[in-house]
């Protein structure tokens, strides 16, 4: 539901519009775009040489089209290192 905070008339006036929040492009959503595992959708982002050139080429040109960044929080939980200076 969304207010229009900047009507007088409106019963919300003054209250922050509520807008939802986006959610981050996975791996797993990389996959089902392309009918592919996320094995290999891994495989590929981290250049394993048993790809066939095609899903090389069809996967980053998908990365790109949604914009896709690792979640480094999820990447610190499963390696144990965070890569940050205390």
């Amino acid at each position: 539901m969304r207010y229009n905070i900047y009507s007088p008339n409106s019963a919300a006036y003054g209250y922050l519009e509520k807008r939802p929040i986006p959610m981050q492009v996975r791996l797993k959503d990389i996959a089902r775009d392309l009918g592919l595992s996320i094995v290999t959708i891994s495989k590929v982002l981290r250049d394993h040489p048993d790809i066939s050139r095609e899903t090389r080429e069809r996967v980053p040109k998908r990365v790109r089209e949604l914009n896709y960044h690792p979640n480094l929080a999820a990447r610190a939980l499963i390696t144990g290192q965070s890569f940050t200076l205390a």
